[in-house]
């Protein structure tokens, strides 16, 4: 598992940040406003519930990366040659560009996939209220939301088949689901009434988009058959 691979997905979970404001503001304050009153007056047990959440996402997303990783594996092996691996790399530099159009809203691909989540959630919410805030019963709650449909959550697990590995494809998607977790964990700790203003989201989106090109550019520089770090 490259270092190269775990800085993207970890740079693609920030990215995604703006978009998890906008699509996983309500799930996150649903998720928050569960718990008992003695647990959200709490900023520490608040934190440690919320915690414990998005560590079951973020399994539920390595595990979906390992999968996609051995998809990966399969390619390569079903190619046969040499230079597979540097055909990926372009490959994954061409999609991350597009990733990377999307973000800044050049390319708008993934909201309507991240708006199929919000019906999905209000049939699962009634059931997993049932489940005990704390300890197992957050762990659940961020496990069932890992499968949840995200747009962003697939164009990384796309990258992550890339990968061409079990491990690099849970890696992938290890990062990408700690880079989301800033973003996230304040939202939750502010009950979803966290909101960038539309000019700050705006240039946000512009920069993170503008990195995630930059990012498959200097992949392909650096890790290309003539780039400094080909070997």
């Amino acid at each position: 598992m490259s270092l190269d691979l775990l800085l993207v997905g970890l740079t693609l979970g920030l990215a995604s940040s703006v978009h998890c404001l906008g699509m996983c503001g309500g799930i996150t304050a649903a998720l928050a406003n569960a718990v008992p009153a003695r647990i959200r007056q709490n900023p520490w047990r608040l934190s440690a519930h919320l915690l414990a959440i998005h560590g079951g996402r973020i399994t539920s997303y390595a595990l979906a990366g390992a999968v996609a990783g051995v998809v990966g594996a399969g390619a390569v092996a079903a190619i046969s040659q040499p230079d597979a691996l540097v055909v990926l790399r372009y490959a994954a530099a061409a999609f991350l560009i597009a990733i990377g159009f999307t973000v800044a809203g050049w390319l708008p691909l993934t909201d309507r996939l991240g708006k199929l989540a919000l019906p999905v959630w209000g049939q699962l919410q009634p059931r997993l209220h049932r489940l005990a805030p704390g300890g197992p019963g957050s762990i659940a709650y961020g496990l069932v939301w890992g499968w949840l449909p995200c747009g962003m959550v697939y164009a990384t697990l796309f990258y992550a088949v890339f990968a061409a590995s079990a491990l690099g494809g849970a890696g992938v998607m290890l990062a990408f689901g700690l880079g989301t977790v800033p973003a996230l964990l304040a939202l939750g700790l502010a009950a979803g009434r966290l909101r960038l203003a539309p000019t700050h989201a705006f240039w946000l989106r512009q920069l993170m988009g503008t990195l995630l090109v930059a990012t498959a550019l200097l992949s392909v520089w650096f890790g290309g058959p003539d780039g400094p770090f080909c070997h």
